[in-house]
This record gives C-alpha cells, sequence and structure tokens, in this order.
C-alpha cells in the first residue's frame, strides 16, 4: 500500500472525528506506528539476516526484525507486510482521535493478534 492509500484509509476511518494532520505530523506518527507493529510482530517483511541492517530487535539466532523505512513521496510503499496495514492505519488513528481513540487502538491490536495466529499456524504446517 502507498503512503497516499495509506492516508486515505486513516483520513475515512476517521471521519466525524478529527481532521488528518498534514505530512510533518503524519510520517512521524506513521513512524511511531510502524515500530510498534515491528517491536511486538514479527514482520516477515522486516527480518533480515543482516547485522548491517538499522536492527529494531533480534528475533533469533542470526535472525533480526529491521527498521521500516520511511516513506518520502506519497507514491511509495509502506514498508511492512500488507497484512498489518490496517493495524498501521489504526494505530495512527488511536494517536489523534479525540473520540475514539481505544476503538482504533482494540482494531489495531486485533490485526497484530489475527496476523500472529496466522504466521504461527503456518510454521506449525510447515514442522
Amino acid at each position: 500500500m502507498t503512503l497516499t492509500k495509506l492516508k486515505a484509509h486513516t483520513n475515512a476511518i476517521l471521519t466525524g472525528d478529527v481532521k488528518l494532520p498534514d505530512n510533518t505530523v503524519y510520517i512521524p506518527l506513521l513512524m511511531q506506528a510502524l515500530e510498534e507493529i515491528a517491536n511486538r510482530v514479527d514482520c516477515l517483511a522486516l527480518i533480515t539476516k543482516s547485522s548491517d541492517a538499522r536492527v529494531l530487535r533480534v528475533i533469533a539466532d542470526g535472525l533480526y526484525i529491521r527498521k521500516p523505512k520511511e516513506p518520502r513521496l506519497d507514491t511509495d510503499k509502506i514498508d511492512i507486510d500488507e497484512e498489518l496495514m490496517y493495524a498501521v492505519s489504526n494505530f495512527i488513528a488511536s494517536y489523534i482521535s479525540q473520540v475514539r481513540p481505544q476503538h482504533f487502538e482494540a482494531i489495531a491490536e486485533g490485526i497484530m493478534l489475527s496476523y500472529e495466529l496466522k504466521i504461527l499456524e503456518t510454521e506449525t504446517e510447515e514442522c
């Protein structure tokens, strides 16, 4: 998903709440959401064997979760698994909502849980 599409989704879920901030505010919130997710979930798109990468955390011997890359343009693709994009959007909404911050955070948490269960099921099936 591109930055443009992510902003459109975040704007849509915030309808009747607050106005979406400009990129000078939105992108730091996006990076906060991406790192929050990457710290809690083993995002497949962020796994690397390179310890030279901007490592966020170690997940196993020789495997790391790297920091997501910051988008520069509205056409840039967001650096996280596609299945987690709505969690990103809901976390951002939870940071700025004046009406339903807990609602958006709960949705993001649910999306992350579903993603983790899916990954665990896949790993279990492979064993």
